[in-house]
């Protein structure tokens, strides 16, 4: 079997190679599988058939695994032996537990490969989410392409069609208030990297705050502010966001206060396909975080579920002393990188009737154990495969979650890469420390606290 042979097999396993989904709504009874045949969150709660994939056990929440000192990631599984390599010269033993997009990583750019280790399930929550997953499980409900009747937790654990699902993802469980300390780049293809920005940003999530019901649930799932702190030209530059599930008249927006302008404005061109203006115009908005915005202007086609090797556990690249050793000229350093086999959800987007996108049509694969995505495959309106969009995932026990916020995106046409929010410094990941008010999250404070 050729490499183009394998990755038309690839692409025909995520259509004829899932377990379909049911068809009908949610009920009291199915609801009841969740804790028993189904993880708290929705995930099964079995291995697979041969053990490859373990059962889950309770996640990092009852895996007794070290904090990191001082809020920072922790060395979690980072001496674990790989178990094999995928590359160019076995790929098509692996192809049906591979995305069109990972082959065509390896069929595009020589020496990439993948390094497969055990699986961990690591993804977890506290319970009080889980009894709030279990109470939506019955009550949340689609309005058009927005869900309602949900509060503390991902509105639909037993879903239905792909549009919960991206509902699921955009939700998912990270904390209540965190912040971290992050760097941007963008890799031309063939060069070195190009630090476009390090960021110090601070969370608040609205859906998360002790005391939330469905009936104060304001509808904002997560406000953020991001402080630039590197590269000396950008220092003092702030943004503000907030991302509603009720829209409208609600919207997605950012606000940002340039140092030189000495004034706050409402960001233009941010959201859907509008570039994202840290990755040189190689990553659109929506791309963040694999897919990051509202389902409006596609239609969603859930396929179901299947097993794929992906990024997973990536506390050792996120620890390495020297960010050199991980952005390569082509790809991430795949030395440095982990993949594991899990089972996702499969999704296929495809640009609705009277809208547009750059990105013509996408399938998105979804984590069963924390519903965030993890990868995407991109293709124009011509039916090309053009971008390879990926998660790296950390473990971090003392959330307690498996946050998934650093992506790499590919260009397979050109080549090259940006490499979104990868932690960076002495204040990696800090935890549950933010003692920020609703109110400093207002964009007018920013232009409050400039004049300070």
């Amino acid at each position: 079997m050729t490499l183009k042979f394998a990755l038309l097999a690839a692409t025909a396993s995520v259509i004829a190679g899932y377990a379909a989904p049911a068809a009908a709504q949610v009920t009291a009874d199915q609801a009841a599988q969740l804790g028993t045949t189904l993880t708290p969150l929705g995930a099964e709660m079995a291995g697979n058939a041969d053990g490859s994939i373990p059962a889950w056990t309770g996640g990092v929440c009852t895996m007794n695994l070290p904090n990191g000192v001082n809020g920072n990631i922790p060395p979690v599984f980072t001496d674990e032996k790989k178990l094999f390599t995928i590359d160019s010269s076995n790929v098509n033993q692996y192809a049906d537990k591979l995305t069109p997009g990972e082959i065509k990583m390896i069929s595009t750019f020589a020496g990439f490969h993948m390094d497969v280790y055990p699986t961990h399930r690591t993804g977890c929550a506290p319970q009080w989410v889980y009894d709030n997953v279990k109470k939506n499980a019955t009550s949340a409900y689609m309005k058009g392409d927005y869900p309602f009747g949900f509060a503390g937790g991902i509105p639909f654990p037993i879903p239905q069609n792909g549009e919960e699902i991206v509902w699921n993802s955009n939700t998912a469980w990270a904390g209540v208030d965190t912040s971290d300390e992050v760097s941007n780049y963008i890799v031309p293809f063939n060069h070195s990297p190009i630090l476009t920005s390090t960021t110090f940003v601070t969370y608040y999530k609205d859906l998360y705050q002790p005391g939330v019901t469905v009936a104060n649930y304001d509808g904002i799932y997560t406000r953020d502010e991001s402080q630039v702190t590197a590269p000396a030209n950008r220092v003092g530059e702030v943004y503000d966001s907030y991302q509603p599930t009720e829209t409208p008249p609600l919207d997605y927006r950012v606000w940002e206060y340039l140092v030189g302008q000495r004034r706050l404005r409402l960001a233009p061109n941010i959201g859907y396909d509008g570039a994202y203006p840290d990755c040189g115009g190689l990553m659109d908005t929506d791309e963040i975080y694999v897919f990051n915005n509202k389902p409006d202007h596609y239609d969603w086609k859930l396929l179901g579920k299947k097993e794929i090797y992906v990024p997973y556990n990536e506390n050792g690249a996120s620890l390495l002393p020297d960010t050199s050793d991980l952005l390569g000229p082509q790809y991430l350093n795949p030395d440095h990188i982990r993949w594991e086999l899990h089972r996702v959800w499969v999704v296929d987007a495809t640009v609705r009737a009277g809208f547009r996108n750059l990105i013509a049509h996408r399938t998105v694969y979804a984590d069963e154990d924390t519903w965030s995505f993890i990868l995407a495959d991109e293709y124009d309106s011509s039916g090309n495969l053009v971008k390879f969009n990926s998660i790296l995932p950390f473990v971090d026990p003392a959330i307690p979650a498996v946050p998934f916020i650093t992506t790499a995106l590919y260009d397979l046409r050109g080549g090259g890469y940006c490499m979104f929010q990868l932690p960076v410094g002495p204040n990696q990941w800090i935890l549950e420390n933010s003692t920020k008010p609703v109110s400093q999250f207002d964009p007018q404070q920013i232009v409050n606290n400039a004049a300070d």
